[in-house]
C-alpha cells in the first residue's frame, strides 16, 4: 500500500473515532434519562380543534394530555405530583423496559398554564422515580399535536435565553373564532367545535418553574412582552 493510501485510511479510521466519541459524549452529556423531572405544561390553542372522525371524544383542541413515561433495566414506583398545590395526579409502578402513560386531561385546568401573560400560577409538574425513567409531555390532539421531552436535571440553571421566531407575526385567523372553516352545505361539519366558533387567539410565550421556595426570576425581554416593556427587568418570585 502506498503512502498515500495509508494516510487516507489512518485518517478515515480517526474520523470514524471521533465522530463515534462526539456522538458517545452527546448522548451521555444531554439523555434525558433521570430520577427527578420537572415542567409547566404550555397552553393549547381549542379553536384549533379536529372535525373527523365525527365520534372523535375531543372536539376542542389541545386535548387529550399523555405524560409518557418509560423504564430502563429496573423497575420503577413513579409518582407524578403539583407539589404548589399539594395534589397528587398518578402514582404507579412499572416494569424494567415497560412503558406507562398517565393520562392528564381530567387535570387539565389544574396544569395546564394560563395564555394570559404576566401571571404567577400554581402548576409546576413534579415526577419522581426510585429508578432511571425518560418522561415525554405530550399534546395529542388530532391537530397541532406536539411532544415535549423532559431533560430532568439538563433542565435545570439559573440562566437561560429564548429565542422566538421574528420574521412572521402570529396568525390572527383564530382571533375571531374562525374555526378550521366555515360550514358549508358540502361540508356541513366544519367550522369550530361543531360549527360553534371559539375565540381563542395565537401568541408566543415564557413559562418558567421553580424548583425551590423563594426563587427571584429576574426576566429582561428585548422585545415588548405583557406587563413587560422591552430592555426593562421584572423580578417575579416563585415556590416549589
Amino acid at each position: 500500500m502506498n503512502d498515500n493510501r495509508k494516510n487516507i485510511v489512518v485518517w478515515k479510521i480517526r474520523l470514524l473515532v471521533f465522530v463515534f466519541t462526539l456522538f458517545s459524549f452527546n448522548f451521555l452529556s444531554y439523555s434525558q434519562v433521570d430520577f427527578e423531572f420537572w415542567f409547566a405544561a404550555p397552553y393549547g390553542n381549542m379553536d384549533h380543534a379536529p372535525q373527523y372522525p365525527e365520534g372523535y371524544q375531543y372536539k376542542v383542541g389541545g386535548r387529550p394530555l399523555y405524560l409518557r413515561l418509560a423504564t430502563q433495566d429496573a423497575d420503577a414506583d413513579v409518582v407524578v405530583t403539583l407539589p404548589a398545590l399539594g395534589l397528587t395526579l398518578a402514582n404507579l409502578h412499572i416494569e424494567a423496559n415497560g412503558t406507562a402513560s398517565v393520562d392528564l386531561t381530567p387535570f387539565i385546568d389544574n396544569i395546564q398554564c394560563s395564555k394570559e401573560g404576566n401571571v404567577k400560577e400554581d402548576k409546576g409538574i413534579y415526577i419522581r422515580s426510585n429508578a432511571l425513567i425518560t418522561a415525554y409531555y405530550e399534546i395529542a390532539s388530532v391537530l397541532n399535536t406536539d411532544i415535549f421531552s423532559l431533560k430532568g436535571q439538563n433542565a435545570l440553571g439559573k440562566e437561560f435565553y429564548t429565542p422566538f421566531q421574528n420574521k412572521m407575526s402570529n396568525d390572527t385567523y383564530h382571533n375571531e373564532g374562525m374555526g378550521e372553516e366555515l360550514p358549508t352545505s358540502e361540508f356541513p361539519h366544519q367550522g369550530g367545535v361543531n360549527g360553534n366558533h371559539i375565540s381563542d387567539s395565537a401568541f408566543s410565550y415564557i413559562v418558567v418553574v421553580a424548583t425551590q421556595d423563594n426563587t427571584v426570576v429576574n426576566i429582561t425581554p428585548t422585545a415588548n412582552c405583557v406587563g413587560i416593556s422591552a430592555g426593562s427587568t421584572k423580578s417575579v418570585r416563585l415556590d416549589r
